[in-house]
């Protein structure tokens, strides 16, 4: 997988989104916002460019993600990404003209109580 382009990785992740939330993502901070997920393929996933993060402290992603800035001829490989990393994405619709820089990734961690475990 070193060798996947995030052209590739883009179809395969908007691919998933669709089949697996097929009425959007829907974020659990309060209030609720749904982000539409166009089918891979279509007219739509075309114009939805797809930006990817990587968290600032690996150890502690609660302190922010940075912009991968990744070309969609970029590979996974070329950005230093290994097995396990993890990974942020944000979905950014057609038409609207956000800088690199401004990105921001909403992430949700899940958080698991003491009882749980």
């Amino acid at each position: 997988m070193y060798d996947w382009t995030f052209e590739r990785i883009s179809a395969e992740l908007l691919s998933i989104l669709q089949d697996r939330f097929p009425e959007g993502l829907t974020s659990s901070i309060s209030p609720p916002k749904t982000t539409r997920v166009p089918p891979a393929g279509s007219a739509q996933a075309e114009k939805v460019r797809i930006a990817y993060g990587v968290p600032r402290n690996s150890t502690d992603p609660s302190q922010g993600w940075i912009n991968l800035n990744a070309s969609y001829t970029d590979t996974v490989f070329e950005k230093g990404l290994a097995d396990y990393s993890s990974v942020a994405f944000a979905l950014i619709p057609a038409g609207q003209d956000v800088d690199d820089s401004d990105v921001v990734f909403d992430v949700e961690i899940l958080q698991l109580d003491d009882e749980m475990m």
